[in-house]
């Protein structure tokens, strides 16, 4: 396993307030974690797939939670929690995993580097509201997040420590990938909530919905692994509803350039208790092996789609 290194040299742990869970999250929650990202490199034949999780990430480092008002259970809530556990088999299944270590509250790994606003970031934009922009300044649930906005410096410290590497390290294996497979193919892994917002109204959602802004950014042969998949699993699929898919999904899936993303959100409440936020063992254990069939499947059909 690699780890992303880091310029300042000064990740040390945001201790904790109370409240969070014990073993994993506990963990991480107080900065174990010494670096941006951890890249796990396939353990057998290299395929064109990359995984990536951007929001599993759980630290908070010191140089940057003193603007932050959060809760360790807030951290926990609004991460994509044991997401990175799901697609843990991936190596052996011959994709890359890129994991990121720092909390989304620090920095979304999943915006531009430009989407945020003067609420997030001193003399920024005022046209628009972006709460849940690169710097989050609430939480999913609308309270308070940052005590005030960050200056510029701060901002800039958090793009370069974070955000670049991870970004460096993407485009680095995607380019790898190209050059060994003449294709790359970004499988961008997301957790939501179960009941939310829909196209048809609020409810329960869909097991999984697959991002390709419109079936634009992949492959229909790449769209239509995942669908079959979803249907041999006995998952229930909705495209883009309601996430069509994030900026690394936006930035990657350009098929003409022989680059293809899909996003894959998954229902919490497949794999963990929502209330508690903890795992459900069984269900996760089995959703992790359908996850690896997965990358397994969509490994297959890209080595196709380089032999066109």
């Amino acid at each position: 396993m690699r780890d992303g290194s880091h310029t300042n040299g000064s990740f040390l742990g945001q201790p904790s307030t109370g409240g969070a869970r014990r073993g994993v999250e506990l963990r991480y929650i107080q900065g174990v974690s010494v670096s941006p990202y951890s890249l796990d490199a396939p353990s057998c034949a290299a395929t064109a797939v990359v995984v990536e999780v951007p929001h599993a990430g759980l630290d908070v480092p010191a140089p940057w939670n003193v603007p932050l008002d959060a809760h360790p259970r807030d951290v926990l809530r609004d991460a994509d929690a044991f997401v990175d556990e799901l697609v843990a088999d991936a190596p052996a299944r011959g994709a890359a995993l890129l994991r990121a270590h720092v909390s989304r509250y620090v920095v979304d790994l999943n915006r531009s580097r430009d989407e945020y606003d003067s609420e997030a970031v001193e003399g920024a934009r005022t046209d628009v509201s972006l709460p849940h922009g690169l710097f989050w300044h609430t939480t999913a649930v609308g309270d308070r997040l940052l005590r005030r906005p960050l200056t510029e410096a701060e901002a800039q410290q958090r793009l370069v420590a974070i955000y670049d590497p991870y970004h460096a390290e993407l485009e680095r294996l995607m380019h790898e990938r190209i050059d060994e497979h003449g294709v790359a193919v970004v499988l961008a892994m997301h957790s939501m909530p179960s009941l939310g917002a829909t196209r048809s109204g609020r409810g329960r959602r869909a097991d999984v919905v697959p991002g390709t802004q419109n079936f634009t950014t992949a492959s229909p042969k790449l769209i239509a692994v995942v669908e079959e998949w979803a249907r041999a699993t006995g998952l229930t699929f909705a495209h883009d509803d309601p996430y069509r898919g994030g900026w690394v999904t936006k930035l990657w899936g350009r098929p003409r350039r022989r680059c293809h993303a899909i996003q894959l959100e998954f229902c919490r409440d497949l794999y963990m208790n929502e209330d508690r936020l903890e795992r459900k063992p069984r269900e996760l254990a089995e959703l992790r092996s359908a996850c690896a069939n997965l990358v397994r499947r969509l490994g297959d059909a890209a080595s196709m789609l380089s032999k066109r």
